[in-house]
């Protein structure tokens, strides 16, 4: 059932619309989210906690909608997708870039391939130089009827054609903050197109030496096809130089190699998109950075979006959708509805353990590293190896060591930041364990980025800094930059809190070394008005003794003791709690002996 909602009326082209789902329990809320799918706004937003089955309903609104691409940054659940539509027997198709290990070009695993990927050469032209009569790889992008791809190929021309919209449906799951860099930086575009003047003609060279020293726009626009067809033809006129034993040695030493790679990396059209930016903001920006989520916009004008993503910021959204209109233009309104989950499961409990761990990675090695493995070693020796998962940087423990690699070798699985979202290894752990807040840097460039802002990153350190915490900037003094930061970091650590899913199962713990963000507060119970020591763990999770077990375990390695006597062995511990299978057994056993008289 959706409940509040808050409009929000632009004159710039769209309209949003944000609805609270007001059911509560569980099951309600799933039942909802396929309604919510067929919704006629031309963007709609699941915002849906962690662990309440995005990706499983993108695989059923598929199923019963062709015309359907799925875009996603994350490989093994494209392959999972994959996996199921075959297994369904729908027809399907995972688009895959030309050097990827499992790409369908037939001569991915030639020497000459691979000699032309490493000199930077594009699949398009390989493909002619390969001059295949039958080519696999050009082949999936004429597939339409139901597609997955990486997110990279929002980047492409393959999802239109010049009669619009090659797909009705687009679900792109989490995708609002990557950038698309156009730089322009003369001196290096000039270096770039020197081969030009040693492979095709010094007039052509300085011609386009003069339109790029001038920023002429229009001139670059008018003579874009002779470019690009030059740049091909040089291109080719190198690779003339690959030897009959399809190497690339005879090239190796010359002076020219790195201008090679990255000529056939020039790119006219993004010249000309820097060059129009600039002129938008009277040549007062060098290089524009575009958010990827433009390209969602170009797309929601023409099909259906549906966007996945579960930590969704409407603040940040809006900005972008207003940064777009003005920059790019809206020619159709776009309307977009954004569905927010308020579940609740307060079984799940959080520990704050140590505020102080509230830092990026060098503080955790000076400070609270040593006392994180103490704290998870008596955690797992209470209740168990496997039963406990951890989630942190990339590197730290006591030992300095590679957190995923450290404790997998003691069977614990764990997990890192900036590579957690959508991996499920620590989904059934009874205790996650937060070893340190995600910190990522640079924050003050991300903000210049996105708002086309000049910052100085060192006056931001010293002088915007919320309760002395380091990249953390208060919302009152500068409130974009404290929402950026929000955005990058706050997300990524209540996506790594998540990941025993203490939302959908009870009694889940997590264990927090680490800031504990706001939603936190909404989605669990958190125990914060003490430190928490070691000896706690004991009173917290009560180490569970078996018997039951161990003596079954001992019994039946002897193979000299019978049933009978296993079950005289446990008569006294025929009540016990736990072994529940185990007990029942040997209850049973014991019943039948004393009804035959044994």
């Amino acid at each position: 059932m959706v409940g509040n909602t808050m409009r929000y009326t632009s004159n710039k082209g769209f309209n949003i619309e944000s609805h609270d789902i007001e059911s509560t329990s569980l099951q309600q809320v799933r039942n909802e989210i396929p309604k919510l799918m067929e919704d006629d706004a031309d963007i709609i937003v699941l915002n849906l906690q962690q662990g309440l089955g995005k990706s499983f309903n993108a695989m059923q609104y598929m199923s019963t909608n062709s015309n359907t691409m799925f875009l996603t940054s994350k490989h093994a659940l494209l392959d999972e997708l994959e996996k199921y539509f075959n297994n369904e027997n729908l027809d399907t198709i995972h688009w895959r870039g030309i050097s990827n290990n499992k790409s369908p070009c037939i001569q991915k695993n030639t020497k000459l391939f691979k000699d032309l990927i490493n000199l930077g050469y594009k699949a398009n032209f390989i493909c002619e130089i390969m001059a295949c009569d039958y080519c696999p790889y050009k082949d999936q992008f004429k597939h339409t009827e139901r597609v997955l791809a990486p997110i990279q190929y929002l980047n492409t021309n393959y999802l239109e054609n010049d009669e619009g919209s090659r797909f009705k449906t687009f679900i792109v799951d989490e995708s609002i903050t990557q950038l698309n860099e156009y730089p322009y930086d003369l001196e290096y575009l000039l270096e770039v197109i020197k081969p030009l003047y040693h492979f095709s003609s010094s007039w052509f060279y300085e011609f386009l030496q003069t339109l790029l020293k001038d920023k002429n726009i229009i001139g670059l626009e008018s003579y874009k096809d002779e470019i690009s067809i030059e740049i091909k033809n040089t291109l080719k006129t190198i690779y003339t130089f690959i030897d009959e034993d399809n190497s690339i040695e005879s090239i190796e030493s010359k002076t020219w190699k790195n201008d090679i790679i990255h000529l056939s990396k020039f790119n006219i059209d993004d010249i000309i998109t820097s060059l129009k930016f600039q002129k938008l903001y009277n040549f007062e920006i060098s290089d524009w950075y575009e958010p990827n989520i433009y390209k969602v916009f170009n797309l929601a004008q023409k099909s259906k979006i549906i966007l996945l993503h579960a930590t969704f910021n409407l603040d940040l959204f809006k900005d972008m959708l207003s940064s777009y209109s003005s920059e790019i233009g809206i020619n159709k309104t776009i309307n977009v509805k954004v569905f927010n989950t308020k579940l609740q499961n307060k079984s799940t409990k959080v520990y704050n353990v140590n505020k102080s761990a509230y830092y990026p990675n060098y503080s955790l090695e000076r400070g609270a590293i040593n006392e994180i493995g103490d704290h998870v070693e008596l955690i797992a020796n209470q209740i168990g190896v496997k039963n406990v998962g951890i989630i942190g940087l990339s590197k730290y423990n006591k030992y300095g060591e590679y957190v995923d690699e450290t404790f997998l070798k003691t069977g614990i699985d764990a997990l890192h930041f900036g590579n957690s979202t959508g991996r499920n290894i620590l989904e059934d752990k009874q205790c996650l364990v937060v070893a340190g807040s995600w910190m990522q840097g640079g924050i003050v460039e991300e903000y210049n980025k996105l708002y086309l802002d000049k910052l100085d990153e060192k006056k931001c350190k010293s002088l915007e800094v919320d309760k002395g915490t380091p990249y953390t900037f208060h919302p009152e003094i500068h409130p974009k930059l404290h929402l950026v930061q929000k955005v990058f970091n706050e997300s990524e650590l209540l996506d790594g809190m998540h990941r025993n899913r203490g939302l959908i199962h009870d009694n889940r713990t997590i264990v927090a070394f680490s800031h504990i963000p706001e939603q936190i507060y909404h989605d669990f119970t958190v125990i914060e008005d003490k430190k928490i020591e070691l000896s706690d763990w004991k009173d917290i999770f009560p180490k569970k003794e078996t018997p039951v077990y161990e003596l079954v375990k001992d019994f039946l390695e002897n193979s000299e003791l019978n049933d009978y006597e296993i079950a005289k062995e446990l008569e006294l511990r025929k009540d016990d709690e736990y072994d529940v299978e185990l007990v029942i057994r040997i209850r049973k056993h014991w019943n039948e002996s004393k009804e035959f008289g044994i």
